[in-house]
C-alpha cells in the first residue's frame, strides 16, 4: 500500500482500502472507485483525455438505447404542435422502434441504418414514407449528438429510394357538382373545401364568428387535429398562419342557415348533437359512400383542396394568390405541388409564340425571316 501511495498520481486518493479516482468534467466531478491502483490510473488517464477532447460519456450514456432516449428528445420539441408530434409517434411506432428500439445510441452505425432502410423497402413501405422515417431518425440522433451522447450522427449520406411525385387528382366543375349532389346535407362543407381550398381539419374547426357573410369572407385561424391520445382537439393551422378568404357566390346561401342565430363560438359544421362534425364519420358515412356511388376510386377528401387549386390556376389566378388562399408556407411549395396544373398555360403560351412567329414571318416584304419550304 505504501508503494502504491508513492506512485499515486494527482486525482486519485486512498479511502478505506479503496482507490477513488476523480476527474473534473464539464458538468462537475466524475468519480469512480477501484480495488487496486493500476486500473484507477488507467481509468484516470483515459477519462482525462476524453474530457479534454470533449468526447467523454458516462456509463449511463453508453448504455442508453434509442427507445430510452425518445422521451428526452420529445421534451426538446417545444415548438412542435400536437399534429406534428402525433405524426412523429406514428412513424416511431410503425417504422423506427420495431427495428431499432433496443439498439444503444452509440452502437447505431451507418451500416445498421442502411440495413434498416432496406428492410422498410422490402416490407413494402412507400418511398415517401421511408424518406420521412429516415428524416425523423436523423433528427433524433442529431439531438443525441448535440447532447454529446454520441460522437457523430450515423444517419448521413444514406441512399434512399427515389420519391416519384404523383399528380394530384382534382375534380372538374362538373364532378364537383356531382359530388355535392350526392351529399345534399353537406353541400356547404364540400364546397368550402372544393371552392375555397380549406383542409378538412380547417373546415371542421370553423366557428360562426369566423364566417362574415356581410364582408363575404371566412377567416381561417385554427384546425381540428388529434392529440397524442388520438382525441380531437383544436390547434393552429398547419403553417400557423391566419388567412382571410373571400366566399364564392354559390356558398353564401348555403352558409347562411349554418351561422344565422348561432352563438359566435358554435361550430359551423355540426354533428347530430351540435358538436363539431366527426371527421371519421363524415369520411366513411358520407364522402366515401358518395365517391363509391359515382365510381371514383382515386378521389379523397384532400382531392377537394386540389380542386380549388386547379380551378384557381385555370382561371388565371397568380401563383402568389393561389399560395395565399391555400395557406402554403411558400410559393415554391405551391409550384412543387400543383405545377402540373399549368400544362394548359404552357400549351396556350406555345400557341401564342407560334402564332406570333407565323405573323411576323408572313408579313409581305417586312420580315427578314425566310419562309419555310
Amino acid at each position: 500500500m505504501l508503494v502504491d501511495l508513492e506512485k499515486c498520481p494527482d486525482g486519485i486518493k486512498s479511502v478505506r482500502n479503496t482507490w477513488v479516482a476523480t476527474v473534473e468534467g464539464a458538468n462537475g466531478p466524475i468519480t469512480k472507485n477501484f480495488q487496486s491502483l493500476d486500473p484507477a490510473i488507467s481509468w484516470l488517464t483515459k477519462t482525462q483525455s476524453e474530457v479534454s477532447l470533449g468526447i467523454y460519456q458516462s456509463e449511463e450514456q453508453k448504455r442508453l438505447t434509442l427507445k430510452e432516449y425518445i422521451s428526452t428528445w420529445e421534451k426538446s420539441k417545444v415548438r412542435a404542435g400536437d399534429r406534428t408530434m402525433l405524426r412523429y409517434k406514428t412513424s416511431l411506432d410503425n417504422q423506427i422502434l420495431p427495428h431499432l428500439a433496443h439498439e444503444r445510441l452509440d452502437g447505431i452505425t451507418p451500416q445498421m441504418v442502411r440495413a434498416w432502410v432496406v428492410s422498410l423497402v422490402q416490407e413494402g413501405l412507400g418511398s415517401s414514407s421511408v424518406k420521412k422515417a429516415h428524416s425523423l431518425l436523423r433528427q433524433i440522433l442529431k439531438t443525441a449528438f448535440e447532447d454529446e451522447i454520441i460522437r457523430r450522427n450515423p444517419v448521413q449520406k444514406i441512399e434512399l429510394p427515389t420519391v416519384v411525385p404523383t399528380e394530384k387528382r382534382a375534380l372538374t366543375v362538373e364532378e364537383l357538382i356531382q359530388l355535392e349532389n350526392e351529399c345534399p346535407n353537406h353541400r356547404a362543407l364540400i364546397l368550402v373545401m372544393g371552392l375555397m381550398g380549406l383542409r378538412v381539419g380547417e373546415a371542421r374547426a370553423l366557428q360562426v364568428q369566423d364566417v362574415n357573410l356581410f364582408k363575404r369572407e371566412i377567416v381561417v385561424r385554427r384546425a381540428m387535429t388529434y392529440d397524442k391520445d388520438y382525441k380531437s382537439v383544436s390547434s393552429t393551422t398547419k403553417t400557423k398562419q391566419v388567412r382571410n378568404i373571400p366566399i364564392p357566390e354559390p356558398l353564401i346561401e348555403l352558409l347562411k342557415p349554418l351561422v344565422d342565430g348561432k352563438k359566435p363560438k358554435a361550430p359551423v359544421f355540426r354533428g347530430a348533437r351540435g358538436e363539431v362534425i366527426n371527421d371519421g364519420w363524415f369520411r366513411k358515412a358520407i364522402f366515401t359512400k358518395a365517391t363509391s356511388r359515382l365510381g371514383w376510386t382515386d378521389v379523397t377528401i384532400h382531392s377537394l383542396r386540389h380542386t380549388c387549386a386547379s380551378l384557381m390556376i385555370s382561371a388565371g389566378t397568380p401563383i402568389t394568390t393561389v399560395s395565399r388562399v391555400l395557406g402554403h408556407s411558400s410559393v415554391v411549395q405551391t409550384l412543387n405541388t400543383y405545377g402540373h396544373f399549368y400544362k394548359e398555360d404552357v400549351q396556350t403560351s406555345m400557341s401564342v409564340i407560334g402564332a406570333n412567329y407565323l405573323s411576323e414571318r408572313d408579313r409581305d416584304g417586312e420580315s427578314h425571316i425566310p419562309k419555310l419550304a
